[in-house]
């Protein structure tokens, strides 16, 4: 059984490591993240919530080297010497329409939910799709298995702050391309998955950054009763 969870950092500890945390710019090439740490973060990521429990990614992870010199002309927000690179795959709607194997694995297999309970899942999650989040075609349920990546992106994100490892999350690349290039060297089956997002992790050459920069809290934040 899992235990209740326990502070393991102030307030203020927390709230300082948020405020000290950028998006990288600038990469040593000469600092690699050892492969136990990057394990970790890709655990994290394994280890993230996802709506109804689907875990609706899969996590590439690739150092320097030919397929990234190939992705680096068409991948303009990818600074180019990070120790690794990990692309974030969403998983392709089909797996999540009635019947479809994925979801039944998750429910017998992963959950371990009563057999006799997974037709009712299919048709919660089909009811969920349409009448809750009106999502009327295969894009809008990517658009769905997306935004669970990105769930998982800012737990991998906040684990590296938390690590001392600098992390650049990356949406400046054009999409169809670096997939393109995923797939001609076989890492990436587009009938399977879809490229989501990406994540560089490494060591900053700065000594320093500028402040962060963000609205205020009285922008941001609406108390409530």
């Amino acid at each position: 059984m899992l235990k209740p969870l326990k502070p393991r950092m102030s307030r203020d500890e927390v709230l300082d490591l948020y405020a000290s945390r950028y998006a990288c710019k600038d990469y040593d090439p000469e600092r690699i993240v050892s492969d136990e740490e990057i394990e970790a973060l890709c655990e994290v990521g394994r280890l993230s919530p996802s709506s109804m429990g689907m875990e609706p990614w899969k996590f590439l992870v690739l150092r320097p080297g030919e397929v990234i010199d190939e992705i680096l002309p068409v991948a303009w927000g990818v600074h180019p010497t990070p120790s690794h690179y990990v692309f974030l795959l969403a998983r392709e709607p089909h797996h999540f329409t009635p019947g479809a194997q994925y979801v039944s694995k998750i429910h017998n297999e992963v959950q371990k939910r009563p057999a006799e309970a997974l037709e009712k899942r299919y048709e919660i999650m089909q009811n969920f799709f349409r009448s809750d989040l009106a999502l009327e075609s295969e894009n809008g349920i990517r658009s769905w298995t997306d935004k669970q990546v990105y769930i998982a992106m800012g737990f991998m994100l906040s684990a590296a702050a938390m690590l001392g490892i600098d992390s650049t999350p990356i949406e400046g690349m054009n999409y169809p391309q670096v997939q393109q290039i995923l797939v001609k060297h076989g890492l990436l089956d587009p009938e399977e998955y879809h490229l989501a997002g990406l994540i560089t992790f490494g060591y900053t050459s700065r000594d320093s950054h500028r402040p962060k920069t963000r609205r205020t809290s009285e922008e941001v934040v609406d108390f409530v009763g």
